[in-house]
């Protein structure tokens, strides 16, 4: 008899390990959605961004080191169809400060490029296209090689039609750029 508890005893820690590695549900699902937008054109990474609403606890150890503390978060991109150098260059992050031109966003990496913050037509189209953004949308980018959304992946509901909504709405910021594009080419 205590033959057979030490073997089952085994035999739980040997398949305990193994179902830990299975993935769940929620994780099966994002790798399905990922994939799905790789397949539709767009380019997803990893990437960190710096936790600017971070506790005092999380920016200082309590030994008084300094921190860097970072949000992991997942970025969908849709690149450009023909690169150009006077693409409108910028990266913006959610803020609960209001920021000019953008109110709820500010600038995270200094002033943009080839597009003028007194550009009012740009930015009031730009800020139509990011009241649609979900609220787990951290930060967007516009450079050279394409616009791209930055956040946290929760998706609830229909991933698909989330998919369809983000790369709708990288696509009109793609044809903003493009106009951009075309109007400082006729000037």
């Amino acid at each position: 008899m205590e033959n057979y508890i030490i073997i089952a005893v085994i035999l739980l820690l040997g398949f305990g390990g193994t179902f830990y590695l299975i993935p769940s549900r929620n994780q099966r699902r994002l790798a399905r959605f990922r994939i799905d937008a790789r397949s539709s054109g767009l380019v997803v990474t990893a990437v960190s961004l710096p936790k600017y609403d971070s506790l005092p606890e999380e920016r200082v150890s309590a030994g008084g080191k300094k921190r860097d503390p970072r949000v992991l978060c997942c970025s969908y991109s849709l690149p450009l169809r023909a690169k150009n150098p006077i693409t409108p260059t910028w990266q913006i992050r959610r803020s609960k400060q209001s920021s000019v031109p953008l109110i709820g966003w500010e600038f995270a990496d200094g002033l943009p490029l080839y597009v003028q913050i007194s550009d009012h037509e740009y930015w009031r189209e730009l800020d139509d296209v990011l009241e649609k953004l979900p609220d787990s949308c951290l930060a967007v980018t516009s450079d050279h090689s394409g616009v791209g959304w930055i956040g946290q992946e929760k998706l609830m509901g229909d991933s698909q039609q989330f998919l369809i909504q983000l790369k709708e709405q990288l696509q009109a910021i793609l044809d903003l750029n493009e106009r951009a594009i075309a109007e400082e080419d006729a000037i």
